[in-house]
């Protein structure tokens, strides 16, 4: 997702001014179809997620309320998902070119337990691609800093700082990324900004060094448990784990 104002980089997609104000000096946000080097490619499916902060479950529904533009021959899909404890939820799905205009979105949400939602946009099949929101609000619904980490435990969007994923769906209750190190270490320790964390990758130091470069949210990490309390933390965090 990019912060824009005015047209987006390719001709014949995406918006030329915002919602908000009508005006290309307004912002929104949008996924780029396009890449910046002829080497490069997208594949058909590729996404980009835009996740709310944590939502408190409630026996109550809550409204978001959004815009969105989704304007080119080849455009793929925007979807919103609540992600919970118990369940990934579908809630809204739009597909294909949508005209050159910003339509409104208004969900319903109902969670019990505390939850998120995830707002994904999909590469179709060309960079005539690019999709946009704007103004997302929420109504009656309450938010929490803590790090209530329930909606991982369907660990679909852990993120790794090398930009891969490296979900670990034999823990239940955990999903993260490769790291060790000897000795205890504080979450508390700077990171070291390198790119680390993922088993597959070829080259260079790809196992993180300081238990702050596995849950640095800034360079796209998640370290998520059921509860997130220290003892669960250390179970996974801990000397050669």
């Amino acid at each position: 997702w990019v912060l824009q104002e005015g047209d987006t980089l390719s001709f014949g997609t995406g918006p030329s001014t915002d919602h908000t104000y009508g005006t290309s000096e307004g912002h929104y946000m949008y996924f780029e179809a396009s890449v910046s080097s002829a080497s490069l490619s997208r594949a058909r499916g590729e996404r980009a997620i835009l996740e709310s902060p944590n939502i408190l479950g409630s026996i109550q529904t809550c409204t978001m309320t959004f815009y969105y533009h989704m304007f080119g021959r080849d455009i793929g899909s925007l979807l919103v998902y609540l992600l919970s404890d118990t369940t990934v939820q579908l809630m809204m799905n739009v597909t294909g070119n949508q005209g050159n205009q910003w339509k409104k979105g208004n969900l319903t949400l109902l969670s019990v337990t505390d939850y998120r939602v995830h707002i994904v946009a999909t590469y179709g099949n060309g960079f005539r691609g690019d999709i946009a929101v704007d103004d997302i609000s929420f109504d009656g619904c309450s938010f929490s800093r803590r790090q209530n980490n329930a909606y991982c435990l369907k660990p679909l969007t852990t993120g790794c700082s090398d930009g891969s994923r490296e979900g670990l769906f034999s823990e239940r209750y955990a999903a993260g990324c490769v790291g060790t190190w000897s000795g205890l270490r504080s979450l508390r320790d700077q990171p070291t900004t390198s790119a680390c964390g993922n088993k597959f990758s070829s080259g260079g130091s790809v196992v993180c060094r300081s238990p702050a470069d596995i849950c640095d949210t800034k360079n796209g990490w998640h370290l998520c448990g059921s509860t997130g309390n220290v003892s669960e933390i250390t179970s996974y965090v801990s000397s050669g784990a």
